[in-house]
């Protein structure tokens, strides 16, 4: 699940695009840019390559509670400056052109590596591929289908692609909730199934509801340990869709999240379920086109390799800035163009809170390129199965999405929303 997979070599020696002017220095020497990207004025540092930014500096700013002059103090102390160093390193490389994006010091710049690896939680494996391969045969036929059946020179899927807008981004029409944190536990699984269960209910009701993450982390069965051993060490959306099929979804503040310290509190006896799904769709592995027709018509539960995205700060990560070691899961809400480097992006939305980040979210290049997972098996996964999965996409980001079907609805719309 935490294994780091096969890394994709960056090249240095070409200049992959204008970088960002947005994203450049702030024209004072010596200075730090600030961004503020939530309310709770939460900070994520943009960090000139020069500037010199403090540990002291550092526990002020992000709250952190470390007694000065103790070892702990120290501990946390070189990690930072290990951390400091790698985005000051990253920035002066796109100062000069040389990347799309820019590192920052954020709430995540002291802990340790062991820590980071808390934060991911999804690693699919073979046998859940195989169990993936029926739904995905009669999805892949029916598109192979309406390839052969059509007439003139582009296949219906052609056509769709064509009338699609330059531009979607689901949260201008009100179908997302704001960006969620999932703490010191592995829970993305079912941050991404909620969060795409929540737009899915937005586009059948018209309101949008802030779901329970809480409920499947304590009382979601993994018995094949599919894609880790559940709660927070991991498992799969679909595991969180079959949940919700056999018994419903409940609302936040009736269960609220409380296992972002890395608890697992027991199952509520009766959790109260307020409504359920009609199905879901597991969209064609590595398929570009599909992900694109998909969240032009909802957002999408996805996974991909988020092993160095913990001091992303803004930008366009490419294909050459990620692994292929699936291990975390999220939701795609859009897609665009990036109007500075010109490179066409999805819109990604993560569960590491609205402080990292383009405010909790994250933008990938959309990219066909594929790589090898060599380490399918790694962590908790299913047992058996194949040594290699092909993925494709930034980060392997087309390799297993999903969404909700139509047909959600509230079984008893509580009074008080």
């Amino acid at each position: 699940m935490y294994a780091s997979g096969l890394r994709i070599a960056a090249v240095a020696e070409v200049v992959i695009v204008l970088t960002n002017l947005a994203f450049a220095l702030s024209g004072r020497e010596g200075k730090a840019h600030l961004r503020h990207s939530s309310p709770a004025s939460r900070l994520s540092l943009d960090l000139e390559p020069h500037h010199r930014y403090t540990f002291e500096e550092f526990v002020r700013d992000f709250n952190k509670e470390y007694v000065p002059g103790s070892t702990e103090y120290q501990r946390r102390e070189t990690i930072f400056a290990d951390r400091l160093r790698v985005v000051q390193e990253h920035n002066a490389a796109n100062s000069r052109r040389w990347t799309t994006f820019r590192r920052g010091v954020n709430q995540y710049s002291d802990w340790t590596d062991t820590e980071l690896r808390g934060l991911l939680g999804f690693k699919p494996s073979a046998q859940w591929h195989a169990k993936r391969q029926p739904r995905l045969e009669v999805l892949s036929a029916a598109m192979e289908s309406s390839h052969s059946n059509s007439s003139g020179a582009f296949s219906r899927q052609e056509r769709l692609l064509t009338n699609l807008p330059s531009h979607v981004d689901w949260r201008e029409k009100g179908a997302v909730t704001k960006p969620k944190n999932q703490g010191a536990c592995g829970s993305c699984w079912t941050f991404s199934g909620v969060e795409a269960i929540e737009s899915a209910l937005w586009l059948s009701t018209g309101k949008l509801f802030t779901l329970s993450e809480q409920e499947f982390v304590s009382c979601t069965s993994n018995p094949e340990h599919c894609g880790g051993t559940g709660g927070c060490f991991g498992a799969t959306q679909d595991i969180l869709y079959e949940y919700v099929l056999a018994h419903g979804f409940t609302l936040e503040r009736d269960y609220p999240y409380v296992s972002g310290n890395g608890s697992e509190p027991m199952c509520l006896n009766q959790p109260l379920h307020v409504g359920s799904i009609a199905g879901y769709v597991d969209l064609p592995p590595n398929d570009l086109a599909a992900h694109l027709l998909a969240v032009n018509s909802q957002p999408l539960a996805i996974s991909l390799d988020a092993s160095d995205f913990h001091n992303y700060h803004s930008g366009v990560l490419t294909f050459q800035d990620c692994g292929a070691d699936l291990n975390h899961a999220v939701v795609l809400v859009g897609y665009g163009t990036d109007e500075e480097t010109g490179i066409d992006f999805f819109l990604v939305r993560n569960s590491w809170g609205e402080e990292w980040g383009e405010s909790g979210y994250i933008r990938l290049a959309r990219s066909q390129e594929c790589a090898v997972d060599t380490t399918p098996l790694d962590g908790t996964g299913c047992e058996g199965g194949v040594d290699e999965l092909t993925v494709c996409g930034t980060c392997g980001m087309l390799f297993s999405s999903s969404y909700p079907e139509e047909g959600l609805a509230l079984q008893e719309p509580p009074p008080y929303l």
